[in-house]
């Protein structure tokens, strides 16, 4: 009885050492088990934060395929229940306060369940922290870093624009149909410095504030004077009308525009094509601070309040852009025009290109 009661004491049947049906805990898996279950979880979603942020991917393409099966593969296993081993049957295991004084069944119990959790528990939340670091670090990294990157060199390059006319040319190969003229307005006005080398270019605007935000309306600047240039950039309208006339008519004061003509009547003025085939935009590299340099000079107008100027006829290709650049002629000394347009204007004023129909099939 004396040997009995002292195996209660020591806890030879205690149920934190003990699993059921008198088999032995080998250990505290299940809490170890949910802390590198948890970690992993972590790893993983520091996984798909690197392939978001596209860094893992320079590394190899099936990496992180790889690691996300690894890591679900041992969530997978960590999640088990508590392993028992059964105990000896003997006499001797069994009667254990028979063999072993209490002091030594307490050493020998404790030593078959080593007591691992704090440790375990410690590094596992050092793991996680370190995870957490790099993973903000790279997620930082990828986001202020690699995505500017990437949006610059996409940016960068001349915007597409597919051909919508693909096969029209084979349509209308037989046809005598004949079109109106079109009447384009540039819907970018610039200008620039005569005294800036660099020619760098800015846009006057008439915009205005209202209850809902800044509004911006048709209107476009043309100034030229000696000290000032005006770019204009077209871009060229419709299928097979590519026959072009540019032209400059004061425009009209009416209800939908003030034009504030100012103008030294005569003024002689130079009108040059630009070497320019890229669309002038803030969103493409080197086209949108510095006018492009003066290609050759398409016409010369002498500018009056009661003259239309014409310039001839050149070829405008389909989908392309026609950039030009009003200046004053230098053989004159004074000269200014300036006024402002709008494409809404009835009756048409300003400057603007009438295109009229070329033979189909592009052939202007």
């Amino acid at each position: 009885m004396e040997a009995e009661a002292n195996a209660g004491a020591v806890g030879c049947m205690d149920p934190k050492l003990w699993g059921p049906y008198g088999s032995e805990v080998v250990g505290p898996r299940r809490d170890v088990s949910s802390l590198w279950t948890a970690g992993l979880l972590l790893f993983a979603l520091t996984v798909l934060t690197l392939r978001r942020v596209r860094l893992v991917d320079s590394i190899g393409h099936h990496l992180p395929s790889t690691i996300e099966l690894f890591v679900c593969c041992c969530v997978t296993v960590m999640r088990r229940t508590p392993e028992y081993l059964p105990l000896s049957s003997s006499a001797v295991d069994l009667d254990c306060q028979s063999e072993l004084p209490e002091d030594g069944t307490k050493t020998w119990l404790r030593a078959r369940i080593p007591d691992t959790t704090n440790s375990l528990v410690f590094w596992s939340c050092v793991s996680v922290i370190c995870s957490s670091i790099l993973s903000f670090t790279l997620f930082t990294y990828g986001t202020v870093i690699a995505a500017p990157q990437h949006l610059s060199s996409s940016r960068g390059q001349a915007l597409r624009r597919p051909n919508p006319y693909v096969n029209l040319d084979k349509v209308l190969q037989n046809v005598t149909y004949t079109f109106p003229p079109i009447v384009n307005f540039p819907p970018l006005v610039l200008q620039i410095s005569t005294s800036d080398r660099h020619r760098t270019m800015r846009e006057d605007s008439r915009q205005w504030h209202s209850r809902l935000g800044t509004v911006y309306p048709h209107d476009r600047h043309i100034t030229v004077s000696h000290e000032t240039s005006t770019i204009l950039q077209f871009r060229n309208l419709d299928y097979a009308m590519e026959r072009c006339v540019l032209t400059l008519t004061l425009p009209l004061k009416t209800d939908v525009l003030d034009p504030a003509i100012s103008i030294h009547d005569p003024s002689i003025l130079d009108v040059w094509v630009l070497n320019a085939s890229l669309e002038l935009s803030p969103h493409i590299t080197g086209t949108w601070k510095h006018a492009p340099a003066r290609r050759s000079l398409l016409a010369t107008f002498a500018v009056s309040l009661d003259n239309l100027s014409l310039s001839g006829e050149f070829h405008c290709p389909s989908e392309e852009f026609t950039t030009l650049e009003l200046a004053c002629s230098s053989t004159v000394s004074a000269c200014r025009v300036d006024f402002w347009q709008n494409l809404r204007l009835v009756p048409i004023g300003g400057i603007y290109i009438t295109q009229s129909q070329s033979v189909f099939g592009g052939s202007g």
